[in-house]
């Protein structure tokens, strides 16, 4: 019968909650063994803005030619989130207008076009005047130096699709301009997860030591609980004090996640076994 070992959070290493080591109780030699993932519990709780992913930074140029940088917190964002990050910073920085019926009009809006699977990002002319009926919170001088530009850098654009460091929007624009992402929105970066572990020979894997991935298939938050199939995996021969596994993003680099609140379990088994009795 395979032998079971439960990883769980008192096995975590460092801060990132995304790297165990499992200690037997005394050393185990395997001389001809595998290991299969037999479980895996977990929140989904990696972030995909971060200032360590440095996809965090956007800034836009107001109506009186001052560039303003806006600065996503670490967290889980949508692109309506993103929006909405973005008017919080307006009403900050005095950056709006209230109409007639007490909306607050904000003259950038970022939304999801579905239909053509694209960021749209609505770039409004900014009035000469006053308009009639609006009042100006923020006491913005008319008529305004230039119209609205806004500045998409190096990872915050792969998030919404736009080339790297490309400004959108004219200085001199007379009109209301729409513009949508050149590339498909990659707004999760992390939408696939995976689970490594040492000591397993695969000479074809890159890693080597990959035996599950994770999809993020659920809201942030909420438990996400695997269990595959059997897919056992030969380990190096040899005698073993320990075994690490570690959580991997989709580019195979660790990722921080939130929640240490983890179970995986394992089996190991003699290659001439069966799994069950």
């Amino acid at each position: 019968m395979p032998h079971r070992i439960i990883v769980v959070r008192t096995n975590l290493i460092g801060n990132d909650n995304n790297n165990f080591i499992y200690r037997f109780p005394s050393s185990v030699a395997f001389p001809n063994h595998e290991i299969a993932l037999s479980s895996i519990d977990l929140y989904y709780s990696w972030y995909n803005v971060s200032a360590e992913m440095g996809n965090n930074i956007f800034s836009y140029v107001w109506v009186d030619g001052i560039t303003y940088t806006v600065v996503l917190e670490d967290g889980l964002y949508e692109i309506s989130t993103i929006n909405e990050r973005l008017q919080f910073e307006f009403i900050a920085n005095g950056h709006y207008l209230v109409d007639s019926g007490g909306n607050n009009i904000y003259y950038i809006n970022i939304s999801a076009n579905t239909t053509r699977y694209a960021t749209q990002i609505d770039i409004f002319l900014f009035p000469s005047s006053l308009p009639s009926g609006y009042t100006n919170p923020a006491s913005i001088v008319f008529p305004p130096t230039n119209q609205i530009t806004m500045t998409i850098p190096s990872k915050f654009n792969e998030l919404i699709g736009f080339t790297a460091n490309s400004t959108i929007g004219n200085l001199a624009s007379i009109s209301n301009l729409s513009f949508l992402s050149t590339t498909s929105p990659n707004i999760q970066p992390n939408n696939v997860l995976y689970v490594s572990i040492s000591n397993i020979d695969n000479q074809y894997g890159s890693p080597s030591g990959l035996v599950h991935r994770i999809i993020a298939n659920t809201t942030f938050g909420s438990l996400i609980s695997e269990v595959p199939e059997f897919s056992f995996s030969p380990l190096h021969s040899g005698t073993y004090n320990q075994l690490q596994i570690q959580i991997l993003g989709t580019d195979k680099k660790p990722i921080k996640i939130i929640d240490p609140n983890i179970v995986i379990s394992f089996l190991i088994k003699n290659k001439e076994q069966a799994i069950y009795a």
